[in-house]
């Protein structure tokens, strides 16, 4: 072994392997993150690069053949549109004691001792195709190209010097263009220029290749490199195992995940965001698409600080979002505070803020992240009005409503120089929230009288002013005259008032709620709150009017979140004028409090599974059965919830099934003081069996086929509860194409696993889906499915585990099952496995452990450290043997 590096040196280079390179127009020096090497020319000038130029000098392929192998090459960014490139290189050749190798377009202009020659292979990326080429330089120049269906992820190249003919060969393996499918190319040729030296070495850059580049310039990372030194008597051995290993590879190919090697679940995402078109509502499905007609699914996380920060750094960014990406989030909701974002009241944007918010959006976009923009937190007391204000006043003052506007359209039309896209025409936005549970009166105080906060009351007496006309004339509209009105509305109608002459006063809404049973509305408290209604519906018309013609966002989905848990009302205003309906989960939400202290053992399923399901249905269908779009923006398990994790994929499960084509957990700190708080996590220092291990089981769960429930059968199901208000034990039976759906009363029911159905097992609080690409169990005591049966050590304690065919056929042919759980037990294994090796990964990913079963059993005793099993088919390992 002549050379070799997994780039294992936290952030940083090896500099005794390695010398450093690059142009003064680079600006980005070679980095090592994430056990990557990463090779980024930062701008789009021509000719610009980043390179390592080996320590080791004796890489001379005129003594012996030299076998490179390049594992792990990604490339980020988007692909030149112009005649240059965005291109990888890697080039053996002598250096006139010079500690750097580069390619060029001529031989006179590239760095190499032109005695001897030098020989490069380059990847040439842009929008239009994709080619390999090796270069052979010396006195003249000759090349070799052939175009490929992608970026090659892994890539084996020989160089034989030694004979007559002098030799190369390149044998490539990636993912085509589309990332759906696998390819392999071969190619070999010879080489006349190149001479061979004592003092050889290999370098590694990425450049612009020429001119013309995109705006990010040219990125790649990767992941190793071996340089070996092969015995030719040896190879004879290699050929041996030809038909073996082309046989794996046929295997392989018709693999439906595209990266079987790798750990992360970041092959889930689709890069870039945005390539298939702005998100739209599907007319007849009322589910989400893209432009294209792909549908449209989305998995994430809430997150604040990148998009309200002036001292956030580029490499904080790429950790978080990297870290996201390999836990299958392919979505950000990022909430705006105006007074952070904005210098003044009069919508003055700050630079340094702007240009964070930017750069985030840029980076996530690159990997595949589209991005929830929730335009405004609530205004008040946040930059919007230059003094304080309640929030009555900031939806309904036109004054304030005036300078919200004016923020929008600030923001909607300025340009990301990190894209050249404004806001406005940004694909990558999936959706433009108009704010975060700001509705028209306050719904904290509903349901219960509670003197000085009672709807309306803290509104200032300007607002009141406008508003008092629009309410007598809403009157006007519903009687037909005073007297109309004073038969329905009695004494609460005083002697002055008469809407006809526009003196009704405004009157505070009321919408009693179930745990107040004692409290009754006025009729015109009815009217009051059916007028509010009102207000927000044409709240959400003005705005979704003003975005559309004024500010000239034609695309974007307009949504928002005041409605949830309002009035029946609140939520028919939403589903009329909203494109998509966006709700928010905090379990367990039961009719009682719970005491944090106490640490109940609650199920998600048994304990408020049904309340969960019936407040979903809200969020699809209307009060009068009109069915919309929605997602759900935040979701989370409140503290007094012993098993927090659970409701992951628990919200997963149900949330598919009922039609939601995107969910977002609440939140993903990077701030250390939140790191620990009951609902935030973080990939680094969050516990795996609390939050990660059932977060990265719910975005595969996400990804599944889970088909839609009848919404109006399920909306009528679940509208029976027991009288203390708790929900009644149902055993529910969903078949897989959701045209039958069944549901009874059991006392004792029998748990036995359906490869047809999904189950949800409220009496006992578990579940499994088996399609049989996968399989869910959540609850305590054995599970056995699919192959395998667990027995955790504590019969009592209540767990999660998972398990799915990475290539989404079943668990007795696929070549890969990946296995979460979070609690410790014995695994025992079905015949399948005998045949299989089994890996563990760690939080890093990196860590790879290999398990040896002990009569058919695994022990899973380290859940703190292991984040889940692979059970791999060894076709596939001998697919890579050649190129590791």
């Amino acid at each position: 072994m002549l050379l070799e590096d997994s780039f294992n040196e936290p952030k940083k280079l090896n500099e005794e392997l390695w010398a450093a390179d690059r142009t003064s127009g680079a600006y980005s020096p070679v980095s090592i993150w994430k056990h990557k090497l990463r090779l980024f020319v930062t701008g789009d000038r021509s000719n610009q690069r980043v390179g390592v130029t080996s320590r080791q000098a004796d890489i001379d392929p005129s003594q012996t053949l030299i076998k490179v192998h390049l594992q792990g090459l990604d490339v980020g960014g988007e692909a030149s549109a112009g005649p240059g490139s965005s291109t990888f290189y890697a080039m053996v050749g002598a250096t006139e004691g010079l500690d750097s190798l580069y390619p060029a377009e001529d031989a006179q202009s590239g760095r190499f001792n032109r005695d001897h020659g030098a020989l490069a292979l380059l990847i040439h990326r842009k929008q239009s195709e994709t080619t390999l080429e090796v270069v052979d330089y010396g006195d003249g120049i000759e090349r070799v190209t052939f175009e490929l269906p992608g970026v090659p992820t892994d890539i084996s190249w020989t160089i034989d010097g030694t004979g007559i003919s002098k030799l190369w060969s390149v044998d490539a393996l990636g993912l085509t263009g589309d990332g759906k499918n696998r390819f392999r190319i071969r190619e070999d040729g010879l080489f006349n220029q190149y001479g061979g030296n004592a003092d050889s070495r290999i370098s590694l850059g990425s450049m612009n290749f020429g001119g013309d580049c995109p705006p990010q310039g040219s990125r790649y990372t990767l992941e190793s490199i071996t340089v070996e030194a092969i015995d030719k008597k040896s190879t004879a051995e290699v050929e041996a195992t030809t038909q073996d290993l082309r046989e794996a590879i046929d295997y392989m190919k018709n693999m439906k995940w595209s990266q079987t090697r790798q750990p992360t679940l970041a092959s889930l995402v689709d890069v870039p965001a945005g390539k298939h078109g702005f998100v739209q509502v599907n007319p007849e499905t009322k589910r989400l698409m893209f432009e294209d007609g792909t549908p449209a699914s989305f998995y994430g996380i809430a997150h604040r600080r990148f998009a309200n920060s002036r001292d956030a750094t580029p490499e904080e960014m790429v950790t978080m979002l990297d870290d996201v990406q390999a836990l299958g989030v392919n979505q950000i909701r990022l909430q705006l505070f105006p007074n952070v974002i904005q210098r003044d009241g009069a919508g003055t944007l700050d630079e340094a803020v702007l240009d964070n918010m930017d750069r985030f959006i840029a980076l996530a976009k690159e990997r595949g992240i589209y991005i929830h923009l929730n335009l405004t937190m609530s205004a008040v007391k946040r930059g919007i009005y230059p003094k304080e204000i309640s929030l009555e006043d900031e939806m309904l003052n036109e004054g304030v409503l005036d300078l919200r506007k004016q923020y929008m359209s600030k923001l909607l039309t300025h340009v990301n120089p990190y894209t050249g896209i404004a806001y406005k025409d940004e694909p990558a936005i999936m959706a433009l929230q108009l704010g975060n549970e700001m509705p028209v009166y306050s719904r904290a105080w509903a349901g219960k009288r509670m003197e000085g906060q009672r709807g309306w009351a803290k509104m200032s007496a300007e607002t009141r002013e406008q508003i008092e006309p629009i309410w007598n004339q809403y009157l006007r509209d519903q009687y037909s005259s005073r007297e109309e009105l004073k038969d329905a509305w009695g004494e609460e109608l005083l002697s002055d008032e008469d809407p006809y002459k526009g003196t009704v006063a405004l009157t505070n809404p009321f919408y009693p709620v179930p745990q107040h049973k004692n409290e009754k509305a006025t009729i015109r408290e009815v009217d009051a709150t059916a007028f509010a209604d009102y207000l927000l519906a044409r709240h959400y018309r003005q705005m979704k009017e003003f975005i559309r013609n004024e500010v000239g966002d034609r695309k974007h989905l307009i949504s928002d979140n005041a409605w949830i848990r309002g009035s029946v009302g609140m939520r028919e205003a939403a589903h009329s004028e909203l494109e998509l309906m966006d709700l928010q989960h905090y379990w367990p939400h039961l009719s009682y409090h719970r005491v944090p202290a106490e640490n109940h053992n609650l199920s998600p399923l048994k304990d408020f599974g049904q309340l969960m399901i019936k407040s979903l249905l809200t969020g699809r269908v209307s009060p009068d059965g009109t069915v919309n779009a929605f997602d759900i923006t935040e979701f989370s398990a409140h503290l007094d919830s012993g098993n927090p994790g659970e409701i992951f994929p628990v919200h997963s499960v149900f949330a598919r099934v009922l039609g939601a084509d995107g969910q977002m957990a609440w939140i993903y700190y990077d701030d250390e003081s939140y790191w620990e708080h009951w609902f935030g996590f973080n990939k680094k220092y969050s516990s795996l069996p609390d939050r990660l291990i059932p977060f990265a089981a719910s975005a595969l769960i996400w990804r599944q086929n889970i088909p839609e429930a009848d919404v109006r059968t399920l909306a009528k199901l679940y509208s029976t509860v027991q009288g203390d208000g708790m929900p009644a034990p149902v055993m529910a039976n969903i078949d897989r194409d959701g045209s039958l759906f069944e549901g009874v009363r059991m006392k004792d029911p029998n748990f036995s696993p359906d490869p047809d159905l999904i189950q949800l097992d409220w009496e006992q609080g578990s579940m499994i889906v088996d399609e049989p690409a996968w399989c869910l169990y959540v609850g305590k005591g054995d599970f056995e499915c699919a192959n395998l049966k667990f027995t955790p050590d504590d019969p009592n304690q209540r767990y999660v585990i998972a398990a799915f065919a990475l290539d989404q056929s079943d668990f007795e042919s696929t070549p890969r099952v990946r296995l979460f759980v979070n609690t410790p037990g014995r695994l025992k294994l079905g015949d399948w496995v005998e045949n299989r090796r089994i890996l563990a990964c760690g939080r890093e990913w990196q860590a790879f452990r290999e398990f040896n079963p002990v009569n058919g059993e695994i022990l899973v005793d380290e859940v703190e450290d292991i984040f889940f099993y692979d059970f791999i088919d060894p076709r596939l390992e001998s697919v890579f043997a050649e190129i590791k």
